[in-house]
Formats: C-alpha cells, sequence, structure tokens
C-alpha cells in the first residue's frame, strides 16, 4: 500500500466515523402518551400556549355571518405584521364563530391538542380543508371523549411527533369556537393561511381552536 492509498483509508474511516457519532449523538423524538382521551400527561405545548387555551365559554348562539364551512375559512387571509410566539388574542381571535364540515382528518399531536381537518360537506376525496383543533384536560374531556368516539382510538395512545386516527367515513360536526392563528406553521408570512396537513393535504393557518363545543350532525 502506497502512502496516498494510506492516506485515503484514514480519510474515509475519520468520515464514516464522524457520521456514525453523529447519528448516535441525535436525540430521539420525546415519546408522548395520551393515556385517556382527556390526558395526556407527557405533552409539551408552548407556542402562543396561553391563548391557544383560552377558556371562555361558548355563547348560546353566535351571528348568522359567524357560522361559516370550511371553504369560507379558506379566504381568510392572515393577519399580517409581527405575530410572535408569545403573541396575546387580537381581531377576530377575541370573537366566537360556528364552523360546519366533513370530518377528513384526525390527528393526536405532541402537544396534547387532537388536531381534526374538516372539507365542504359532499367535496371529493381532495378537497382542501380548515383546521380545528382541541387541547387536553378541562374544560375540553367530554369534547375529546366526543371526536375520540368518532375513530377507533383504543388507551393508552403512545406516539412521538404525531399519529393519525381515521374518522368515521362521512361525518359531519359543527364545532364552536375563537380562530386562532397558528403562527407556528405559516412558514414565516403572516398573511399565510395555507399550510401543509396530514397525509399531504392542504389545510388553513387559521384554526378554530380551542373548540369549545362539538355537535355530530344528527344528534
Amino acid at each position: 500500500m502506497n502512502a496516498w492509498q494510506s492516506l485515503r483509508r484514514v480519510v474515509v474511516f475519520v468520515a464514516v466515523g464522524a457520521s456514525s457519532a453523529g447519528a448516535q449523538g441525535k436525540s430521539p423524538a420525546k415519546q408522548v402518551t395520551f393515556t385517556s382521551a382527556c390526558a395526556c400527561p407527557t405533552c409539551h405545548g408552548k407556542h402562543r400556549w396561553d391563548a391557544k387555551t383560552d377558556r371562555a365559554p361558548a355563547p348560546a348562539s353566535v351571528p348568522a355571518d359567524h357560522r361559516l364551512i370550511p371553504s369560507q375559512v379558506r379566504h381568510w387571509a392572515g393577519p399580517g405584521g409581527d405575530v410572535g410566539k408569545n403573541s396575546p388574542r387580537t381581531g377576530k381571535e377575541l370573537e366566537f364563530f360556528e364552523l360546519t364540515g366533513e370530518i377528513r382528518w384526525v390527528r393526536a399531536e405532541d402537544d396534547g391538542d387532537i388536531h381534526v381537518q374538516l372539507a365542504d360537506q359532499g367535496k371529493g376525496a381532495n378537497a382542501k380543508t380548515a383546521s380545528v383543533e382541541i387541547p387536553a384536560g378541562e374544560p375540553w374531556c367530554a369534547i375529546r371523549a366526543q371526536l375520540f368516539a368518532l375513530t377507533s382510538t383504543t388507551f393508552p395512545l403512545k406516539f412521538s411527533k404525531h399519529v393519525d386516527l381515521p374518522p368515521r367515513p362521512g361525518t359531519v360536526i359543527t364545532v364552536t369556537g375563537k380562530p386562532f392563528y397558528d403562527v407556528e406553521n405559516d412558514g414565516g408570512d403572516a398573511g399565510a393561511n395555507d399550510r401543509s396537513g396530514a397525509k399531504q393535504s392542504r389545510t388553513t393557518v387559521w384554526e378554530i381552536h380551542p373548540v369549545m363545543k362539538l355537535v355530530v350532525a344528527g344528534k
């Protein structure tokens, strides 16, 4: 073996060793557990958390112009300006809306939220959706139980980042809550209102979050 071959072998060995060490040093995704429909003691949400978990109860009714379907929410523009991880609610985030749509996706997330994507009723399988979310704990336990009952979920439910929960096909729900602009998913553009959702779908940056009332169609 000549000097060049020896040097090349040393370089390759060092590169492979560094790569292996880097892979071994990478922290695994933190596992969380939904111990019941209500509770996720290991969940770790932080982003705009005080605003996300506004506990104001839903009113008995909302104005007619605040009763929407998902395609109408998709036409909203983002609030613009400087929306940060600690920004309080402002503008339409202070008002209650009612949203009716067909459940297309249900996803449990590592911050404890249940993420639900709704499409206009009767639209095709690839229809774009609007999002609603339900936090863990009270006063959302009963609402979460309603939602999980529309899937085949069993507990404990363990996962790392998120897990998709197939809903009962064709289920239509009406939710009431305040809109929330999820700046964590706006791609750095506070005027945006379109982002990736479950399984390569498209959904809204605006969410009804938290849901304070949920009614299943026909019940």
